[in-house]
């Protein structure tokens, strides 16, 4: 059960979170209110790193999570993360899949590739 909460949960709050941090860059009638190359930035550091922190804290709670663990979690939530923006993000912005795919959906690989690199790190500490 508590690995299921782990997966759902946390592919949720990866994917709310810098959703969340993003409103404040849009003003009302959703016109970006920041320059788009410092937005991308800005929502990339945070993605990392809160994902990043995530990973680490939900991995760490196993003693015996390694990089296909944390592999297997990221791919998880890289996957929650690409239904979740085709379920909102794609009708809110009126985007194309191509489009998406590009800017936005392939900075998802860095879920899996941290998750990867985290269990190790955690597998070799312990």
């Amino acid at each position: 059960m508590r690995r299921i909460r782990t997966v759902l949960g946390g592919g949720l709050l990866v994917w709310a979170v810098p959703f969340v941090i993003s409103m404040f860059f849009y003003d009302r009638s959703g016109v970006l209110t920041v320059d788009v190359f410092l937005f991308k930035s800005i929502m990339i550091v945070v993605s990392v790193g809160f994902g990043g922190w995530l990973l680490l804290r939900s991995l760490d709670h196993r003693t015996s999570a390694g990089g296909a663990e944390g592999l297997a979690l990221g791919a998880a939530w890289m996957v929650m993360n690409w239904v979740l923006d085709a379920a909102v993000l794609l009708p809110l912005t009126g985007m194309g899949a191509g489009s998406y795919a590009a800017g936005i959906g392939l900075r998802y690989f860095a879920m899996p590739i941290q998750g990867a690199l985290l269990g190790r790190a955690l597998q070799r500490r312990a």
